[in-house]
């Protein structure tokens, strides 16, 4: 009998990850679901050996003779499959069990779906990325605008009649999953569930058992056999896979100005991961292997992201397919304003007692990196609020002239106003600000141990 749902995963080390996976489904999930293993570590005995002990009719494991490159795995862990739809997976996702029934429910009941996503699709140490407009059917130009916002894709699933598999192999496609979710949009619609389809269990903050970076840097498992060679998540790499993207993008057929939107979002998308690399360079292998060694200031990474982006920009206008130039100048000059401002603040604040204004993840994240490079910092009570880290709180009434207030949000005149009455103390405002100043930290201090700890934090 056919299944109705595959769950494929494509396999490389963290034997450990992978085999409390398979045991959690097989004793949870319906007996008309299979699950598929594609084992790309063809010399690895680890996985083998815990793989063949399992027993069970729904699931199948397949080891490659040869290392076929990651995104040829994850081709092949499709291609494997024998339902229809095809929920894809890392080893080190945890899916929410109760997301199944929903998206068994969804893909009976609209057999030409093309994708079908959670609201959050997953969780970097703790950190959520919903997804906008949770619960909706989307089709489209709407399918599109969704996806720039989706932090991994994975898990999602896919209709497999959309996805032809020999035209994907051997396109050494750093992210292949990208290119999949694409693809597979122009040719249905799309359907975001109102719960969370799975998370990438303490991928961060990495538990001994299951958690996927820390399994790499502990271990010091082989990341370019992972990745066919260089930073995963790394300037390069985030060029290739943004240019793979619009080439896809471009075969769609909207209107120009919808196109240019949507090429604005992804652009967006892009340069705000080129940022988290230099804070944390999630590439953890590199960190301990080789120090500095794949760290670069935001000014080379901006420089390079100019230059690559510029070239593939200017041979579209020449085809008068649209323009695009002038907009990229200017995101990566605001950019760069951002982390100047950023720059200045981190320069006036180390000499300076620090008060955090606001409460919430903002406030929290800013607390935390100012702790983290040793800035004696307290916080303005706000409603009695209770803060996750060690941290003295203050009167507002009680600050001083020595002390500097940051405001991690877009500027407010309420709040200005507040703050000019109370006192003569500096303040400054700056939405994200944990983030520009850990990015202007981490290029001043390049720095391996720095970066572990910023890779610990975010």
């Amino acid at each position: 009998m056919k299944p109705s749902l595959s769950i494929s995963i494509p396999a490389y080390g963290y034997p450990d990850s992978l085999k409390a996976n398979i045991t959690r489904l097989l004793t949870s999930v319906r007996q008309d679901i299979e699950i598929v293993v594609v084992d790309n570590d063809e010399t690895g005995t680890q996985i083998k050996e815990s793989m063949l002990q399992i027993k069970d009719s729904r699931f199948h494991y397949y080891q490659n003779e040869c290392n076929i490159g990651r995104t040829n795995n994850i081709v092949k862990a499709i291609e494997k499959a024998e339902a229809d739809f095809v929920l894809l997976m890392s080893c080190d996702d945890e899916l929410n069990l109760d997301a199944l029934d929903k998206v068994i429910e969804a893909i009976e009941n609209f057999p030409e779906l093309a994708l079908v996503m959670g609201t959050v699709t997953t969780s970097l140490g703790g950190l959520a990325y919903p997804n906008i407009g949770a619960g909706r059917y989307e089709r489209g130009f709407q399918v599109l605008n969704a996806l720039p916002f989706l932090a991994s894709l994975l898990p999602m699933v896919i209709n497999k009649k959309y996805v032809d598999c020999e035209k994907l192999y051997d396109l050494n496609e750093t992210y292949m999953q990208n290119r999949l979710a694409l693809l597979v949009a122009n040719s249905g619609d799309l359907i975001v569930l109102d719960c969370i389809l799975g998370m990438q269990v303490d991928y961060m903050e990495g538990r001994t058992e299951g958690g996927g970076a820390i399994e790499v840097f502990e271990n010091g498992i082989d990341m370019s056999s992972w990745n066919a060679g260089g930073c995963y998540y790394g300037p390069y790499r985030r060029i290739e896979q943004l240019q793979s993207e619009l080439d896809i993008i471009n075969q769609y057929k909207l209107r120009t100005d919808k196109k240019i939107k949507i090429v604005e979002k992804f652009v967006s998308r892009r340069i705000g991961q080129l940022c988290n690399y230099i804070v944390g360079c999630h590439d953890v292998y590199l960190v301990k292997s080789a120090g500095t060694e794949g760290f670069m200031t935001y000014e080379e990474v901006f420089t390079l992201f100019l230059a690559r982006m510029g070239e593939y920009f200017a041979a579209l206008e020449q085809k008068k397919c649209y323009f695009f130039s002038g907009r990229l100048q200017d995101m990566i000059k605001n950019e760069r304003l951002l982390l100047e401002r950023a720059e200045a603040i981190l320069s006036v604040i180390q000499e300076k007692n620090v008060v955090v204004w606001g409460q919430g993840n903002k406030s929290e994240k800013l607390i935390g990196f100012l702790k983290l490079i040793n800035i004696n910092v307290k916080v303005i009570a706000i409603e009695n609020k209770k803060y996750k880290q060690d941290v003295e709180i203050i009167d507002l009434n009680n600050l001083s002239q020595s002390e500097i207030v940051l405001i991690p949000d877009g500027y407010s005149d309420t709040i200005e106003k507040i703050l000019s009455d109370k006192s003569e103390c500096n303040y400054y405002f700056m939405d994200q600000m944990a983030k520009y100043l850990a990015v202007v930290y981490c290029s001043q201090h390049k720095d391996g141990n720095c970066m572990k700890s910023f890779l610990d934090f975010y």
